[in-house]
């Protein structure tokens, strides 16, 4: 029997859970695990908190206490809401673990071992008063370019990626001393040599997302060596020296690290089926880096399946925990059944497509779809059986009318259709089934009128067959409500997806007591939900410190917009500025940076690239064709390594941005003035 291994991607332990962290990656997990435990397969679903890398450290130097503390407690925390979600893992470690470490770094000597390991001398900030050399966030300073609040290698204003030299008047996090900038030498590891395995495991792969996979296939073409070295205590030691590895070497081992954890057969899951749910802003991570690890380590298998899920904004907008912008997992679950969040996240639409949640819409789909077709039906069809047949469920006739013939049909295609969509990773596809299939059973009931008819016993025993079904269908994805149907049923187990084409529940049989599967949501639910929600824009934009230390959200890589007043100029200052107009013909997401888009421009004969914060505000594919003005005369600069040849324009207010665009045609090129 095949084995698979299931993961998703690893929370970090920084805080808790709110609804954006859980619909492209541990509920569909958990639906894709639970259908193949119901099918009979051999499964282990491994998951834990990512707790390594600098937030950690600054976290916990800031409130007196060691790593391993902060990592605990929010290992609890979050361990608590996933489990309170429904999500079923087999196990749900800690990459703080002995097992973990040990087990890292036997795979870092083997891909040394295998040449896939050189130094390097690299530049540093380091302190001398603190004797260390300095990661990203324990340096802080001014941006050279907008003068905004800089923290490590990148500005907290304009969003720009800064080499050490370009951080002014930098200090230390924790003694406030300014560091200087020393040699020291970082372990590399070989990424480019493993171009042509990637290429072929990406195209070969039906099993990647398309999302995952185009967006492989942009950065694979220009791969480079990855430093995977950072100067920390906290972390997974390096063998052989002081410095730890980089939180994304490490993190991803941490599934095989699980997996050992949970049995000593670890290896033969992980030479077998490996399959991978994780948000699409990590699938660079996941695509390459991962992957070529696996490769130049040599003992295991690569992914069979890469499945990258969507985004999600909150009422139109995208969330903000300093604003209160958002809806936390525990809050949620105080209001509602875990079950409703589990409908409404997959049923909105396909695991690769953004979704935004809305509390009304929320309402209308789980009042509408949910009560009103498969609550209606379960209940009418368990509520008729109990005050008319005693509760007992009729023999069949032996002459099977035709409408039950086609209902019997539609439940075997259903099962075996939704059985193919869960196969392929199609959560929402296989949901319309079942609700279908559902619908299909409200109108055969509705349509034969059981109260009017001396056969009434054919069609309640037909309909209980087919409310067994849909309890076993709906399992995976609504797990609570599953087993409240199969309690009312009068079963010990409905839950066999083997069977639940068939019609198990045989004449005679006693069901138990009948209620309501679901509530009803109301109205004032809704808007005291709605109430608590943060500050409005304008009370959110005047909130905002009019000084260096303003968060601002990135708009250009090059560029700050603030809400601060600028001293007036003169206009040969404005002369300075050389704009043009240039012509967007291609768009992707940047290798290594969540907000950033790699824009490619004509400015007339001229090619130009520019890296500017878009994403989160525009798809790439919405860019190609917007005619945009540029400066075109800011010196160049790498932001995350790629480099950035200008600056585009863009206004924004609160959470909206928009690119400064054209009103009529103008060649490319042509000056702004």
């Amino acid at each position: 029997m095949t084995k698979t291994v299931v993961t998703s991607a690893l929370p970090y332990a920084n805080g808790a859970m709110h609804l954006g962290h859980v619909r492209s990656t541990y509920i569909p997990a958990d639906i894709y695990v639970r259908y193949l435990r119901l099918s009979g397969r051999d499964v282990v679903y491994v998951c834990g908190t990512d707790e390594h890398g600098t937030p950690i450290g600054v976290t916990a130097e800031k409130e007196g206490k060691t790593p391993q503390q902060i990592a605990d407690q929010y290992h609890r925390l979050i361990a608590k809401d996933l489990k309170d979600l429904g999500i079923s893992f087999d196990v749900f470690s800690q990459t703080s673990s002995k097992t973990h470490h040990k087990n890292t770094q036997d795979f870092y000597n083997k891909i040394k071992e295998n040449g896939y390991i050189y130094e390097k001398e690299v530049k540093q900030p380091y302190c001398a008063s603190c004797k260390r050399f300095l990661p990203d966030r324990y340096v802080e300073g001014i941006c050279a370019f907008c003068g905004g609040q800089a923290r490590g290698d990148h500005c907290e204003s304009c969003g720009r990626h800064l080499e050490p030299s370009e951080v002014k008047d930098p200090h230390c996090t924790v003694c406030a001393a300014a560091p200087e900038i020393r040699e020291t030498t970082h372990y590399f590891f070989r990424l480019s040599e493993l171009k042509k395995p990637l290429q072929e495991w990406i195209s070969s792969n039906a099993g990647i997302s398309s999302n995952a996979r185009n967006y492989a296939r942009q950065w694979i073409k220009d791969l480079h060596d990855w430093d995977i070295t950072r100067d920390l205590d906290w972390g997974v030691k390096i063998p052989d020296s002081d410095k730890t590895f980089y939180v994304w070497f490490d993190a991803p081992i941490g599934y095989i690290s699980f997996t050992k954890e949970l049995t000593n057969d670890y290896k033969e899951y992980w030479t077998d089926n490996i399959v991978h749910f994780i948000g699409k802003d990590i699938i660079y991570h996941h695509a390459l880096f991962w992957p070529a690890m696996l490769k130049a380590q040599g003992e295991f298998a690569l992914p069979r399946a890469l499945q990258a899920g969507g985004f999600l904004t909150l009422e139109g907008e995208k969330m903000s925990t300093s604003r209160n912008h958002v809806v936390w997992i525990a809050d949620f679950l105080k209001a509602f059944p875990a079950d409703y969040l589990r409908y409404y996240l997959i049923s909105a639409a396909a695991l690769d497509q953004d979704i935004d949640f809305s509390w009304h819409v929320f309402m209308d789909k789980i009042n509408n779809e949910l009560i009103g077709n498969l609550g209606n039906f379960v209940n009418r069809v368990l509520s008729f059986c109990s005050s008319k047949f005693d509760g007992v469920i009729p023999k069949p006739q032996k002459v099977v009318h035709k409408d039950s013939k086609e209902l019997v049909k539609a439940l075997k295609a259903t099962h075996k259709k939704v059985s193919g969509l869960l196969n392929a990773y199609d959560f929402a596809g296989a949901l319309k089934e079942i609700l279908a299939l559902s619908a299909r059973g409200n109108e055969y009931f509705q349509k034969r009128e059981p109260w009017k008819r001396d056969d009434a016993g054919d069609t309640i025993y037909y309909c209980v067959n087919l409310v067994h079904t849909l309890s076993t269908l709906i399992s995976p994805y609504l797990p609570g409500s599953s087993d409240e149907i199969c309690k009312q049923l009068g079963l010990e187990a409905c839950a066999d997806w083997n069977n639940a084409k068939d019609l198990v529940v045989q004449g005679g049989h006693k069901i138990g007591k009948v209620g309501p599967i679901f509530r009803k949501i109301e109205e004032a639910e809704i808007k005291a939900q709605i109430a608590k929600l943060g500050k409005s824009k304008a009370e959110a934009g005047k909130a905002i410190p009019s000084n260096k230390k303003a968060n601002q959200e990135s708009i250009s890589s090059n560029n700050a917009l603030t809400k601060t007043k600028k001293k007036m100029i003169e206009f040969k200052d404005f002369e300075k500025l050389d704009l043009r107009v240039a012509e967007i013909k291609d768009a992707k997401p940047h290798p290594d940076a969540d907000k950033l888009l790699v824009l490619d421009v004509d400015l007339g004969g001229e090619k130009r690239q520019i890296v500017a914060g878009l994403k989160g505000y525009y798809e790439p594919k919405e860019l190609k064709g917007k005619k945009i003005v540029i400066v075109a005369n800011l010196k160049p600069a790498k932001l995350r390594g790629v480099e950035s040849q200008g600056m585009l324009l863009a206004a924004a207010s609160g959470d909206k941005l928009s690119v400064l665009t054209l009103d009529k045609k103008l060649e490319n090129g042509a000056e702004v003035a």
